[in-house]
Parts: structure tokens; C-alpha cells; sequence
């Protein structure tokens, strides 16, 4: 298997959405790792990017659907929720973007549309081997109709994003008046030029683009997908961390959807990038248990990252038994666990791992071993495998 580590860092990053999200959703994401991106190169500095399909939306066949078909939708999926309600039923219709046009064709991606129930949520797919967390992220609905660099003949079309995507200045943060009447942004820039803060000999300017969900005004990036115009970072993201003061302590990284990360940095997915999902159809739940993995004197407690566990080598035409011990460590909640096995670069072709137990359910608290076998093995591997807990929410573990 080529790239094993690679494989394992896109299921990861799957099962890091997959834990949380509930909605049911069904994507195919092709992956390319190295050096090009399907043959072109990287551009100086990128670590990674996404292009999304973008789909219209039919309300029947050959019919788009409109803004209040959406919103309609919205409602539908959050009943209960009467600030999100209230949230939707303030966007305007007709709706005024600055494109400028009134907002009127639908485009989203795949999942989009499947969580607000455009597309069968069911649809036939390969497994989903997913990206980094980050751009998996763009699958699920981090983007805008302000990436287009020319909107002529687009002037119209917007994504589900953008219907909470205004200028800082026009809305009220606790208030729907201001929302109820203000364009929606669906370009790029201007220019950032309000000065928020001087600090350390630099200054920090406002961003012209925010994400309103009927509560807060959170900051965006504002340039389009080839960074062109605004503050230079594409508009499918918050807004830079560099770009804020650093007086705002933790609050300056705004979450994994930032466009920028240091190398050496590990972020994870937080609160406000679940919020605009939530704001945009898709459910989440963050009752999950974790677990704790014991080998030898490596021990691991996962929760919401992965990591890796280390076996060793195993000579040839012998059985090598290891035991491993799993805690389930909330309190509160059972671990309903599940394991998946997958060796690479298998020598002999008939060496074989056998692990007992690779289903059940952990009693809160409670502590499960199982017996890990591998034989006629010389080369070191890796294994695979997944638990998902009672609430059906998904981590990854490596074994």
C-alpha cells in the first residue's frame, strides 16, 4: 500500500467529522497525496486544497429551487429550535446580495444538499477516504459564491452559506432587524481599512465579511479562490488568526477552518465550525465517550485525536500474542466499539492478524482487554481500526 501514513491521516480526519455530525450524509472525495495535485503543482506554501462540485438544486424536476425553498427546509430540519427558526425566517425575500442581483439559483455540494434534503442522503459510493480535517471541512459547506473571480452570468447564485454572510455594519449581533434587509455578500473585498487595534507596531484591521448566525458576528476572509482582492485569504474560510490582535488570546484562532497553519501546528475542529453547520442544516451531537488504549508502557487516551501504537516486528513462521487494555473513561456514558483491520505490504501472502473481541460495548468506567495476534510477519505494518460509541459517532485509532 502506497503512502500508508497518508491513508491513515484522511481516515482520521474523516472520523473527526464522523464523530460529531448526525446527520446522515453520503460523499465520495478523490484524493491525490504528494508533490502535484492530479499533476499540478502546489502552488509556493500550500498544504493542502479542495475543489468542490458545486449542484443546483431542483425543488421538481427542472424547477430551481429559491431562497424561500430553503429556508422552508431550514425550518423543517430545526423545529425545535426556535432561535434558528426566527434566524430564517428574518432572511429577506426577495434577498439583495452585492453581487449585485437578487439572490434566486441554489448551488451547495454534495453534502449540502443531502442534510437539507435536496439529494438522497443514500446515494451509491465508494468508502469515504476523505482529506486533512481541514478541507473536508469545505466538503461539508465551507463555501461562497464570493470565490468567483468573474460572476457574470452568476450574479444570481449563491451557496447556503452565504445567506448568513453580511457586512459587519449592517446587522445588530443579538438582534434580526438589520439581517431582515441586508445584502448578502457574495464578493469579494473591499480592502479591509477600519483599524481595530495597533499592537506590537502593527496594525489590525477589520474584516469586511462576517457570518451572522442571529448571535455573534463571526470574522471572515474575503478575497476570492485565487486570493485576489479583500484581505488575501480565501473567502470559504474565518478569518486569518494572524490577522486579529493578539490581545484576544485564544478567541484569535476562530477554528479549523482557518486558511493558515503553521508548520508544526495541530488544530481541531471547534465549536463555531460546528455552529455554521448547524446553521446551515447539519446536526451534531458531542456526547461521545473516549477510551484508553494500554500496550506495554505505551498508552494512549483518545478523545478526539488518533495516534499510533507500536507493535514491532514479528520473525518469520512465528506467532507473536500481545494483550491490550481499554478503559472506557467517561463516567457516564457506555463505549459501543467497533474494529477494522487492514494490513499493508503483507509478506508472506498468507501472514495474518487476528483480534478477539473486535465488537461489544464498554460499561462506563469499566475496563475490556483483548488479545492482538500477528503471524508469519516480517515487515512492520500498520492496523487499522475504528470505535463508535453509543450516540454513533466515529474516532480512529492505529494500532
Amino acid at each position: 500500500m502506497q503512502y500508508p501514513d497518508a491513508i491513515l491521516a484522511f481516515r482520521r480526519a474523516a472520523a473527526r467529522w464522523e464523530r460529531v455530525l448526525t446527520t446522515p450524509m453520503t460523499t465520495v472525495l478523490d484524493v491525490d497525496y504528494g508533490s502535484t495535485r492530479f499533476g499540478a503543482a502546489f502552488s509556493a506554501g500550500v498544504l493542502g486544497s479542495t475543489s468542490t462540485t458545486a449542484y443546483y438544486a431542483f425543488k421538481s424536476p427542472n424547477v430551481n429551487a429559491l431562497v424561500p425553498d430553503f429556508i422552508q427546509k431550514f425550518k423543517d430540519l430545526k423545529p425545535g429550535n426556535t432561535q434558528l427558526v426566527d434566524l430564517y425566517n428574518a432572511v429577506p425575500n426577495p434577498t439583495p446580495s452585492t453581487a449585485p442581483a437578487n439572490l434566486s439559483r441554489r448551488s451547495g455540494t454534495l453534502i449540502n444538499l443531502q442534510a437539507l434534503g435536496f439529494v438522497d442522503a443514500n446515494i451509491s459510493a465508494d468508502p469515504f477516504d476523505a482529506v486533512c480535517t481541514h478541507d473536508i471541512g469545505h466538503t461539508l459547506g465551507f463555501v461562497t459564491a464570493d470565490g468567483f473571480s468573474n460572476h457574470t452570468g452568476l450574479e444570481d447564485l449563491y451557496y447556503p452559506w452565504d445567506l448568513f454572510r453580511v457586512r459587519p455594519d449592517a446587522v445588530e449581533p443579538g438582534s434580526l432587524v438589520e439581517f431582515s434587509t441586508a445584502p448578502r455578500v457574495t464578493t469579494a473585498g473591499p480592502v479591509n481599512s477600519v483599524t481595530w487595534a495597533t499592537e506590537g507596531g502593527k496594525t489590525y484591521l477589520y474584516s469586511t465579511h462576517v457570518f451572522f448566525d442571529g448571535l455573534a458576528e463571526v470574522e471572515l476572509s474575503t478575497a476570492t479562490g485565487a486570493r485576489l482582492n479583500g484581505d488575501g485569504q480565501q473567502s470559504s474560510h474565518w478569518r486569518d488568526d494572524d490577522l486579529r490582535p493578539p490581545s484576544l488570546g485564544a478567541n484569535r484562532w476562530i477554528g479549523i477552518m482557518d486558511p493558515t497553519l503553521a508548520a508544526g501546528t495541530r488544530l481541531q475542529i471547534n465549536n463555531q465550525d460546528l455552529r455554521m453547520l448547524e446553521v446551515n442544516g447539519i446536526d451534531y451531537d458531542f456526547k461521545y465517550a473516549s477510551m484508553r488504549i494500554v500496550n506495554a508502557l505505551d498508552t494512549l487516551d483518545l478523545d478526539n485525536r488518533t495516534d499510533t501504537l507500536k507493535f514491532g516486528n514479528v520473525e518469520m513462521n512465528t506467532q507473536k500474542q500481545i494483550q491490550l487494555q481499554f478503559t472506557n473513561l467517561s463516567l457516564d456514558n457506555p463505549l459501543v466499539y467497533e474494529f477494522e483491520f487492514i494490513l499493508n505490504d503483507v509478506q508472506p501472502t498468507d501472514a495474518s492478524i487476528t483480534f478477539s473481541g473486535n465488537a461489544g460495548t464498554i460499561a462506563a468506567g469499566q475496563v475490556w482487554r483483548s488479545n492482538f495476534n500477528r503471524c508469519k510477519r516480517n515487515q512492520t505494518g500498520f492496523v487499522f481500526g475504528n470505535y463508535k460509541n453509543p450516540y454513533e459517532r466515529c474516532e480512529q485509532i492505529s494500532c
